[in-house]
């Protein structure tokens, strides 16, 4: 589906961003644009909801097979597949290790801050080579928004000092993906062979190896469909979409060409036919849109779910509701990734909030997207209001064999920066150990 649909829309969409654009051609290329979104939802689903499928049965397997009342376990067993989060992770350790090889450049990473990094480097000739490879990372690795799910966030492509603020961490800490994804790999064929060798039924182990290694196929889909999905169509769009406001920025509809954002899709068609001010509305929505950002307390879900159903979701997204074992010391979350840590909590809001995060500390957020994958290898464990056991917070957590409670609703609010907290990604609990 990547290939043959995704990926030749994306080239089409390229050479629309790259191209000459009047008002027509403009309103054409945004309806073209607006199809292809229906599509690619539509497909969007066709590809992750057979493997959420998959994972369910391949969970009940190993409950009935270990009978644990829960199969969080089994997850741990689906880790060490290379997909296209971690491939991305991978590429910039690698350019990390090519600044450690070069002694300038070496002092460049550690002495400047993030304002002067950019800058520094594109005015070094020992550089150039260096920043050549970011290019053609960018070209492949870049389609990454710093805001996931929208428009409004600006993308790596468009501003490199995102890649580079993590590659100058991984210079500064000393990561190396490559020898870290080996141990991950050896870990999880040991933990398998173990657990298989615990089967007595050879017809029951037969089967679970079926399920297994069709899961184990399929586990880099969760990753790869953020990759070309979630996080490029929404890239690329947002390409052609700044291309489109800056047209109608010429024609005096409002003052800079990122205010499309906050035009809704048939105000945009409409402006196309019959360019209008519109600046007064875009402020006002402006100012709406920082309101809504600041808004708590939003609804869990409408209507009236059974218990089942509450049940089925909390899988996928965590707690629906506040757990009513949470007390004044203990947050109740969703077991994701086993083992136990204690450590200084670190609550990070957003992007411009990565650089609080230091070795070892606690990262607790209310979600995480593919962008904050490479917080994880700086964590020494990782608690989240939202989410399931198959939420990418859990599943980059066991990438990186580091304890992670989710789904806890109340984290971000209860927990602050400083507090020591004791994570048991085993059981699911999180204890603050200020006292």
């Amino acid at each position: 589906m990547i290939k043959e649909q995704f990926l030749p829309y994306y080239n089409k969409l390229d050479s629309f961003t790259e191209g000459n654009l009047n008002l027509q051609r403009g309103k054409e290329i945004l309806q073209s644009l607006t199809d292809f979104y229906k599509t690619a939802y539509d497909l969007h689903f066709d590809i992750v909801m057979p493997q959420m499928s998959l994972n369910t049965k391949v969970e009940e397997y190993y409950k009935n097979l270990t009978n644990k009342k829960s199969g969080h376990d089994v997850y741990e067993l689906l880790t060490g597949e290379m997909n296209k989060s971690l491939e991305t992770d991978q590429q910039l350790s690698r350019l990390a290790l090519t600044v450690k090889g070069d002694a300038e450049l070496t002092k460049i990473f550690e002495e400047e801050c993030t304002e002067t990094l950019l800058k520094k480097l594109e005015e070094n000739k020992a550089a150039k080579s260096f920043m050549a490879e970011v290019d053609t990372f960018l070209k492949q690795y870049g389609y990454r928004s710093v805001v996931s799910h929208d428009f409004v966030g600006e993308t790596w492509l468009e501003n490199p000092l995102h890649a580079l603020l993590i590659i100058q961490g991984h210079v500064n800490d000393g990561y190396n993906f490559d020898e870290n994804f080996k141990q991950t790999v050896k870990k999880r064929e040991q933990n398998y062979n173990e657990f298989l060798e615990q089967i007595a039924d050879s017809t029951h182990k037969e089967e679970f190896k079926k399920y297994y290694q069709w899961a184990l196929d399929a586990s880099v889909i969760r990753d790869d469909h953020h990759f070309y999905i979630d996080a490029m169509l929404d890239a690329k769009a947002r390409l052609f979409l700044i291309k489109l406001g800056d047209l109608l920025v010429h024609h005096h509809v409002f003052l800079m060409k990122e205010d499309i954002f906050f035009l809704y899709l048939d105000e945009v068609k409409s402006l196309l036919e019959n360019p209008v001010d519109v600046k007064e509305l875009v402020e006002k929505r402006k100012k709406e849109h920082a309101e809504h950002e600041q808004m708590p307390n939003l609804p869990r879900y409408f209507g009236v779910p059974e218990p089942a159903h509450l049940k089925e979701a909390e899988k996928y997204m965590g707690a629906i509701e506040e757990n009513d074992d949470n007390s004044e010391h203990s947050i109740k979350g969703l077991a994701s990734s086993s083992g136990t840590y204690t450590g200084k909590v670190k609550v990070i809001s957003n992007t411009k909030e990565f650089y609080k995060l230091e070795k070892g500390d606690v990262l607790v957020c209310k979600t995480t997207t593919p962008l904050w994958t490479t917080l994880f290898q700086t964590a020494g464990a990782v608690i989240t209001d939202a989410g399931g056991i198959l939420s990418h917070s859990a599943i980059i957590a066991r990438e990186y064999e580091i304890p992670a409670v989710v789904g806890t609703k109340i984290s971000t609010n209860k927990l602050k920066d400083g507090d020591i907290v004791m994570v048991d990604g085993t059981n699911g609990i999180v204890t603050l150990l200020n006292e």
